[in-house]
């Protein structure tokens, strides 16, 4: 299985592009958001559990991460980018690097637009954030 798993680690860093995304298809140069935090999700996993990360793929995916999150905008026609932002903000805890400005939509005006996505308030992301995402 340690196999499996640095096998997988080096298939993932080979799709890291410059930006510090992650892209769908090997080769490709084009940013996958849900495959970004998706990947970085399973890396974090894996560097909890002892394995060794190739050099520089966190720093890279964590620069991508808080930027992508930082420039989000709900946008009606692009619904869906909800559930990328709301998973973005949970693989950002959860690599000790949350987002506190951005995970508080409300400030913003983009409230309603993370209301029911695929994190919803006061589930796992809040306690790896800290006590200020659990205000209202």
């Amino acid at each position: 299985m340690r196999n499996n798993v640095q096998e997988a680690l080096r298939s993932i860093a080979s799709r890291q592009i410059s930006s510090g995304a992650l892209t769908l298809w090997p080769g490709s140069s084009y940013p996958d958001d849900w495959v970004t935090s998706y990947a970085g999700h399973f890396a974090i996993e894996a560097q909890k559990a002892g394995y060794t990360l190739p050099a520089g793929f966190m720093s890279k995916w964590t620069a991508y991460q808080r930027a992508t999150a930082s420039a989000w905008r709900y946008q009606p026609q692009y619904r869906y980018t909800a559930n990328d932002q709301a998973y973005r903000l949970f693989t950002m805890a959860l690599a000790g690097a949350p987002d506190k400005g951005a995970g508080e939509p409300h400030a913003r005006g983009d409230r309603p637009a993370l209301a029911g996505t695929v994190v919803p308030r006061g589930t796992p992301a809040p306690p790896l954030a800290g006590p200020r995402w659990l205000r209202a």
